[in-house]
């Protein structure tokens, strides 16, 4: 797959954003308790904001390309507002803090590998259910939507995050005559008490045909709640696609840890992909149900 690449293009008169505060309403993180955020829908808007100022990624070799609101400037805004979040991830020089910001301001390398993926393996998404799984910028969950997913759901750790960068990186990639709520619902929270919101009847129709997951095992504590999802949110014939750094480095996961974590579970077989081995290697993991006895 090394002939697909992510290259960034970016109109510097389009570089910052509107000073004015964004007026819709929601519940801050900073009102929140930290460790376990209770699950809700973020509710969202089909209307385009002038100073989002969107720049364009472009597949090269793809045929398509992905917009991305300017997420510097929507930083260096939220700051100037007084946004808690991000005033303490400034105050700490930190792009994760465990149980309050889990890095949805940034666009990971991982996500760009996991696209890239998905689009050199021709992974077909029409007419299926898809979740992004730690979201942050949703651009795996978006690119799922511009192959023709029937049904995106996004969900991260902050609410910020997906009300000033997932929900408007989703309305500049998708064609203004789409309502929004059609095809996308926005879900915020930990990962265990989305477990008890989501689908709580468990029904098979309800789940998801492919998980999309990024920059989300790097933290071996987290995952016994990511994989109950995967095993209560996974159709029988879906699959999960993990996008991963080899090791991480000061916080313990790893690749090896997250498939014998899986393997211990004796209900998913994995395939491992290497993605690069220059600087931190990376893979991608697919991970599906184990064959039901006949």
């Amino acid at each position: 797959m090394s002939e697909f690449k992510f290259s960034f293009f970016l109109d510097d008169d389009n570089a910052g954003l509107g000073s004015q505060q964004d007026k819709r309403e929601h519940q801050s993180d900073s009102q929140l308790p930290k460790r376990h955020l209770a699950c809700r829908i973020v509710s969202n808007t089909d209307k385009m904001s002038p100073d989002w100022n969107p720049r364009i990624l472009s597949l090269s070799g793809g045929d398509i390309s992905l917009r991305c609101v300017n997420l510097t400037a929507v930083e260096s805004r939220l700051r100037e507002s007084g946004n808690q979040l991000l005033l303490r991830t400034s105050a700490e020089n930190s792009d994760l803090i465990p149980n309050f910001y889990e890095g949805g301001f940034k666009i990971w390398e991982c996500s760009i590998d996991l696209i890239e993926h998905l689009l050199a393996r021709g992974i077909e998404f029409g007419e299926k259910r898809v979740l992004d799984l730690g979201c942050g910028a949703g651009l795996p969950g978006i690119f799922a939507l511009t192959k023709g997913a029937a049904e995106v759901h996004f969900q991260d750790y902050n609410t910020d995050v997906i009300h000033h960068v997932t929900i408007p990186n989703t309305i500049v990639n998708l064609p203004p005559e789409t309502i929004l709520a059609e095809r996308c619902k926005f879900y915020a929270g930990d990962w265990q008490q989305m477990n008890v919101f989501l689908n709580p009847e468990r029904l098979e129709a309800m789940k998801y045909d492919i998980i999309l997951t990024s920059e989300t095992i790097y933290n071996p504590d987290s995952y016994p709640a990511l994989i109950q999802i995967f095993t209560d949110h996974l159709k029988l014939s879906g699959s999960i696609y993990v996008a991963a750094k080899t090791n991480y480095f000061g916080v313990g996961g790893s690749t090896h840890l997250f498939t014998e974590a899986l393997s211990k579970t004796n209900s998913f077989c994995t395939e491992s992909y290497q993605i690069t081995t220059e600087g931190l290697s990376r893979e991608i993991i697919r991970v599906r149900h184990k064959t039901l006895p006949s």
